[in-house]
This record gives structure tokens, sequence and C-alpha cells, in this order.
């Protein structure tokens, strides 16, 4: 699904505008993160899981960033580059003609998630718990 595709224009937005307005203040922004998950599924399917590992590996990265700072720093980047040289760089690397499919946005959600890290690192930032998530917090 597209952005400009009929399905996305006349069915998805309006059903995701009358979830959001309808619904109370507490459920708006989990509201907004099932439908970014809905929206990331419809594009890349299973990829999907890659994303929500992401979330969950950097989560548990920055939460325990108190405790040994400089190392789960550099442990995040590693995992989050590492993620990024998978999926963009398997064929050149391997020599293999297998095609493996990108998920959508991953450069960004990457850097995005570094930036994160690198943010809670310095203190800039406190790390989300989902009680606290707003929606200039979501990335997708």
């Amino acid at each position: 699904m597209t952005l400009s595709s009929p399905i996305f224009m006349f069915i998805f937005i309006p059903i995701l505008a009358l979830c959001y307005f309808v619904a109370p203040q507490k459920f708006k922004i989990p509201i907004l993160l099932i439908f970014s998950l809905l929206f990331y599924i419809w594009g890349a399917g299973w990829l999907v899981l890659v994303l929500i590992g992401m979330i969950a590996v950097n989560a548990l990265i920055s939460h325990n960033m108190r405790y040994y700072r400089k190392p789960l720093l550099i442990i995040g980047i590693i995992f989050n580059v590492s993620l990024l040289i998978l999926f963009k760089y398997y064929t050149f690397i391997t020599g293999l003609q297998t095609e493996l499919i990108i998920p959508l946005g991953l450069s960004f959600i990457v850097f995005t998630a570094i930036a994160y890290l690198v943010d809670v690192y310095r203190g800039a930032v406190v790390p989300n718990t989902l009680k606290r998530l707003r929606k200039s917090d979501m990335v997708s």
C-alpha cells in the first residue's frame, strides 16, 4: 500500500481518523502505534518482526544504560549497524545472488535508533516506557 493508493486514502486514513478522534485521550497513542504497525505489515509483511525486535532491543539497551553506559552504547550501535549491513549489503558481502527483502525505511529507523541511544547516553533524554510514550517519540 502506498500513500497515494485509493485503499490508503479512502479506507485506511478514514478508519484511522475515526478511531483516533472517537477514542479517549489515553488510547490515542496506542491507536497510532497499532495503525503504524498495520501500515508497516501491509507494506513489508513479516519484516515488521525486525522492526519490533529493533524496538525491543533498543529499549532494553536504553533502560540499562544507567549501569553500563559506554559498553551498552557500543553494543547498541553495533547491533543497529549490523542489521543495516545485513539487509543492505548481504548479497555484496556473501557473493550470493539471493534477493533479501529490505524492511521499509530501515536506514531511517537505524539512524534514528542510534541517535536515540546517543541521546540517552549523553543524558539529553530519559529512556521511554510505554506509559510515557508521546506522539513525538514515535518513529514509524
